[in-house]
């Protein structure tokens, strides 16, 4: 109400006139403890908080001498894990969906890469933006990465410690339709230093090529070194299946399972721990070694 047109509910007089600003006012005129005018006379720091600008419960005794009220659109509330779950109220395609639902946490979600598969992921929120699915980590050495093809392929290892997630998912995963994939490539050394490798169009093939590792090397950032460029567009290897094109031995026998070409030794995040953990060109010494790396992927923007 103003001055000129009373609708405060009090009939003796109208309260933009006896508070000398407009405003909302109930029948009390903004007295009280629901007392407010932002719209009332300016009297700087210092003056009667009734006939001035004021919120009651900031201070009742002294009027204010600035004050703004803006407004902005809300954003969606953030939800549980539960709720992104079972209650049915979303359904993602992958870790990146997350972002357009509000604030979410790195962890665990559910995710649908397709309409035939629904599956658990580790979701990094954090690193660049968040929206990373991570397919492996290591930190401590607690889980035994020389395993065989099958685990290899299926995943091993837990999503809230140290992984693998497999080489099905992440098939499925970077050949959805009318999507591109960039790789992050997080590490650190034994001294603690870290560093980062960014690749873009990177994809994994299916069983047929053997799990076969691309992406555009023009597209490649970081300050990790190049180093996985002996290992593209090759296969997968472990073990128990040869597939680095090398007939004299089995790289993966001796160096871990990886995507080789030979028995290349400039790039293996899947060796022993710590001592067979290694990203060559980020500081050139065949006796550097890592103690944790994540792999992880996202759409392209």
């Amino acid at each position: 109400m103003t001055y000129d047109s009373s609708s405060d509910g009090t009939s003796s007089y109208n309260c933009a006139v006896a508070r000398q600003g407009p405003w909302w006012y109930g029948s009390y005129c903004g007295y009280g403890y629901d007392g407010a005018n932002l719209n009332g006379r300016y009297l700087g720091r210092y003056g009667f908080s009734n006939t001035g600008m004021m919120w009651y419960e900031f201070g009742y005794d002294d009027s204010l001498k600035a004050s703004s009220m803006m407004i902005r659109p809300a954003k969606a509330p953030d939800m549980t894990r539960e709720e992104v779950e079972y209650t049915g109220s979303m359904s993602i395609q992958d870790c990146s969906e997350l972002l357009s639902y509000g604030s979410y946490p790195s962890g665990i979600y559910t995710i649908n890469p397709n309409e035939s598969l629904s599956i658990d992921a580790y979701c990094d929120m954090d690193t660049d933006g968040g929206g990373w699915i991570v397919f492996q980590k290591r930190f401590n050495g607690s889980v035994d990465f020389h395993q065989n093809w099958d685990k290899y392929t299926d995943g091993f290892g837990s999503l809230g410690g140290e992984f693998f997630w497999g080489l099905t998912n992440l098939h499925l995963l970077t050949n959805i339709p009318d999507t591109s994939w960039e790789l992050m490539i997080l590490l650190k050394d034994t001294d603690d230093d870290t560093a980062i490798a960014n690749y873009h169009y990177f994809n994994i093939g299916d069983a047929t090529s053997n799990y076969r590792l691309a992406y555009e090397r023009d597209f490649f950032c970081g300050n990790a070194g190049e180093s996985l460029y002996w290992s593209r567009n090759d296969p997968f290897s472990t073990f128990d299946k040869d597939n680095d094109g090398r007939s004299s031995e089995n790289c993966a026998d001796t160096l871990g399972a990886w995507w080789y070409n030979g028995c290349s030794r400039f790039a293996n995040l899947n060796g022993e721990y710590e001592t067979g953990m290694r990203w060559f060109f980020w500081k050139r010494s065949w006796s550097h070694h890592l103690k944790a790396t994540t792999m992880m992927v996202r759409p392209m923007k």
